[in-house]
This record gives structure tokens, sequence and C-alpha cells, in this order.
């Protein structure tokens, strides 16, 4: 379960997630996370910050989501169906397909500046060009795109290989692995390999709910975070 909290104190200044572990009991569930948004909300009173429920959302995973009625300064908070969090789509039923979309549609919107930067006559100029404002950065995303299954990689190391293509000005019938090996570039899908992998290492001790073992039988109450441990624990 998300629930995803907007302030805003004249502007709005950020947006938070809280990641809170699947319990059967949906009501003592629910009557600990108000307990935490009262928490939050005297907070933000306290600094001068106040919450916008109308900007909040909860997100029920699962196959039908179960109702969530949660309140935050005596206002109901929308369960919603997805939700768009650090410019990726969430839904309430897990999928990588909305984030391989959204990442390729990055890749893609960088050929203009990659057919921009063609001309440089430096190869190690243009490869810094590609690492450092070309290549998405996999800050938040990475942990996720591991979870992508190997016919969907392929998809994310051809959308980076076109993109190289149009920068290096290769020839359309270049073979991806051809471009990989000569650009002496490591595998684009290999790369939030790592990534989830040091993410998780870094952060399951301190966050145990989020990074942690499932504590339901059926998969489609897992979480991502749950998901990555089990793919990368055991």
């Amino acid at each position: 379960t998300a629930v995803y909290i907007s302030t805003m104190s004249g502007k709005y200044l950020n947006c938070e997630v809280t990641n809170f572990m699947i319990r059967n009991n949906t009501h003592m569930f629910r009557n600990e996370t108000c307990v935490f948004l009262n928490f939050i909300s005297a907070w933000a009173t306290a600094n001068n910050i106040r919450i916008d429920p109308d900007k909040c959302a909860t997100l029920v995973s699962g196959r039908p989501p179960r109702v969530l009625n949660l309140m935050v300064n005596n206002e109901p908070i929308p369960q919603v169906s997805d939700f768009v969090f650090l410019g990726v789509p969430l839904s309430t039923t897990y999928t990588t397909i909305p984030l391989l979309n959204k990442t390729v549609q990055k890749l893609n919107a960088g050929i203009p500046l990659a057919i921009k930067f063609s001309d440089v006559k430096c190869f190690e100029a243009k490869l810094a060009i590609y690492r450092t404002y070309l290549q998405p950065r996999a800050k938040y995303v990475a942990p996720l795109l591991y979870l992508l299954n190997s016919n969907k990689k392929s998809i994310l190391d051809r959308a980076h290989c076109r993109l190289l293509t149009f920068l290096f000005k290769l020839p359309k019938t270049a073979r991806n692995t051809t471009i990989i090996r000569e650009l002496e570039l490591e595998r684009p899908s290999s790369r939030p390999d790592l990534l989830a992998k040091k993410f998780v290492l870094q952060n399951a001790d301190d966050h145990p709910r989020l990074l942690g073992p499932p504590s339901s039988v059926s998969s489609y109450r897992w979480s991502p975070g749950q998901m990555l441990y089990l793919l990368l624990h055991e």
C-alpha cells in the first residue's frame, strides 16, 4: 500500500511516498496508518506547512484492491487506481509496461540532442555526453527496471542503441551488440541490475518493511520492494 502526500506552503513543495507492509487485518492497518498521518500533519503544522488533502492519494495493491479509507486533517484521502510518482506511472496491479514505456520515451526524446552533438569530433566527448545527458538517470527507476523480464530488457537495449546510432552517426544496419562492443559500453539493460542490487543492499536493513520478504502468500500482493528482495536474496 502506498500513501502519496503532497504538501503546500504558498506553493507545492514536494511529494513524499510511504509504503506499508500489507496486512490481513485491514482495520488495524487503517488505524496505524491514520496515526502515522496525524504525526505528519502535526509536524507540517509545526513547520508552517499545510498538507493539501486534494493532492494526496492512496494506492492499494492486490486484485481487486481492498477499500482503505484514510483521513488527513479530518478530510478523506481519495483512493486511486494509478498515480505518477517521480515521473514513473504506478498502478494498483504492479506492471512494468508503463515504466518501460516511460524509459523508452525518455531515450527517444534525447534523439534530437544526439543529432545536435553528432558533429562533435572527439570520441571521448561524445561518450561523456551520452553518459551525462542522454543516458537515463536511474536513481529512482533502476530498482524497478531490474524487474523487467529478459524480453522487455532487449527493448531497453534497442532504444539505447538507436540513440547511439544518431550520436555517433552509425549506419542503421549496425547490430546492437556490435555497437555496444565497439563503443566499449556495458549493455544498457545490465546497468539497472547492478544499481538495483546496490540499492537493496544499502537500504534493506534500514527499511525492512519496504525491502524485505513478502508477508502474503499471494504474489499479487507483493510490492516491488518485496519482489526485489526475493530476486536479489533468494
